[in-house]
């Protein structure tokens, strides 16, 4: 009988640490590359939501993984917007707004 408990992270357990470990190894690199982080950005903007994704491909490139290999339906976060075309326009709108 395979397990069917989800996995838990136990804030401080060795799985926790080496997750954050990843993480701040492959914030290192990106800042390094000239690469903006999540933490750059307003929690839930849309350049937060855009550099979360690029980040998560970023892991998982650190892990061996291609993120292309993922399916095409298949989205790490989900944005809110009805569309691609209405996240691109408060893209557009928030970039106006800083500017």
């Amino acid at each position: 009988m395979k397990n069917q408990k989800p996995l838990e992270i136990i804030l401080g357990s060795a799985v926790d640490m080496e997750a954050q470990s990843l993480c701040l190894a492959v914030a290192a690199i990106r800042k390094a590359r000239g690469k903006k982080n999540p933490d750059d950005f307003p929690v839930d903007t849309p350049e937060w939501h855009q550099v979360c994704e690029e980040f998560v491909n970023d892991v998982l490139v650190a892990l061996g993984e291609d993120p292309s290999d993922m399916p095409d339906d298949f989205t790490f976060f989900e944005l809110g917007y009805e569309s691609e075309e209405a996240y691109q326009q408060a893209l557009e709108e928030e970039r106006r707004n800083q500017a």
